[in-house]
Order: C-alpha cells, then sequence, then structure tokens
C-alpha cells in the first residue's frame, strides 16, 4: 500500500496543479461521460485504506464507511456513514477529476487515479490532505 501511495503522490500532485491552473478550478454543468470512461468506473468503490497527516490506516482504524457510486450522466454519489453528498465528474485517461462545489463562485477539483480495480483520491478537507484507497 506504502508503495502506490509514493509513486502516485508526484503525479497527483502535478495532476491537481494542472488542472487548478488551467481549468480555474470551474466545472461544466452539462458533463458527458463517455461509455469507456464509465465502463472503467461502474460499480460500488470501497475505501480499504488512508493516508492522512502521514500515517498509513486501514478503512476499519478510520473509523468511518466511505463508497463512491459514478453514474454514466457524470455524478458520483460520495457516501460516508450512510450520509451522501452529490458531485460531478469526469475522466481522462487514467485520471478522474470529482468537482466538489464550495461556494456559488468556487469548485473545488479533487484527483483520482484508477489503475485496474483501485482508486486513489487525493482529498483536501478542512486543509488536511487526504489519499483516501478505494477498491470495487
Amino acid at each position: 500500500m506504502r508503495k502506490m501511495f509514493n509513486k502516485i503522490i508526484p503525479v497527483i500532485l502535478i495532476c491537481a496543479f494542472s488542472v487548478m491552473t488551467f481549468a480555474g478550478c470551474s466545472c461544466s454543468s452539462s458533463n458527458s461521460i463517455s461509455a469507456e470512461a464509465y465502463k472503467a468506473m461502474e460499480g460500488t468503490w470501497n475505501l480499504v485504506a488512508a493516508r492522512i497527516d502521514n500515517h498509513d490506516m486501514k478503512a476499519e482504524e478510520i473509523g468511518t464507511v466511505q463508497t463512491l457510486v459514478f453514474d454514466d450522466d457524470g455524478k458520483v454519489k460520495y457516501t460516508v456513514d450512510g450520509k451522501s453528498e452529490e458531485y460531478t465528474w469526469d475522466k481522462k485517461g487514467e485520471f478522474v477529476n470529482i468537482h466538489v462545489p464550495e461556494s456559488d463562485k468556487h469548485t473545488a477539483t479533487h484527483i483520482a487515479i484508477v489503475e485496474g480495480n483501485s482508486l486513489l483520491l487525493l482529498w483536501n478537507h478542512n486543509g488536511k490532505s487526504m489519499q483516501l484507497l478505494f477498491s470495487k
């Protein structure tokens, strides 16, 4: 698990910087998802591990149940302990962008990398950087 985090972190950071720079942290309200992108993302993704403040943890140690479910219309449902929020998503190659509205004028884009049945999500929550590893 640690090797995957260490291998992917620099790529995620470069992509996050690129997305923030070139996209201006905004996303389109009409989101068309290709059949190929949806096929790679369909199903329920369950949290299996995380790195928070440079500490590796298994999902059981975190104390929450987290899932991601991607729809073919560009919506993703992120559920934590039974409470769901819906965001938009798009996929470019192996990178998935999850767009989270933070205000009327600002949308944060969180980057994930998909490798087979594993999805590593870089998420910033209240200033705390988290790397969440999901599997389906």
